[in-house]
């Protein structure tokens, strides 16, 4: 896709969105400095948090979501 199409795209899709927070959202997005954007990256402690918890699931440390739902309500009971 070239740049004037994904500009074209953007500018489809903005004039159709009708939330204010978003469109504020995007405008500061959009008016970012570079520096700024540095900011955006993932922190190296959440990269590891999120290394961890898929090592979790490769070795099978994990619950269904109905698991974790009977866990809690076990746990609220008490």
């Amino acid at each position: 896709m070239t740049t004037l199409q994904i500009k074209n795209k953007l500018i489809k899709s903005i004039k159709s969105v009708d939330n204010p927070k978003l469109l504020e959202d995007l405008y500061r997005l959009l008016n970012m400095e570079v520096e700024d954007i540095e900011k955006l990256k993932t922190p190296a402690h959440v990269k590891d948090s999120v290394a961890k918890g898929q090592k979790d699931i490769r070795n099978g440390r994990y619950m269904s979501n109905r698991q974790a739902d009977a866990e809690m309500d076990q746990w609220l009971k008490k």
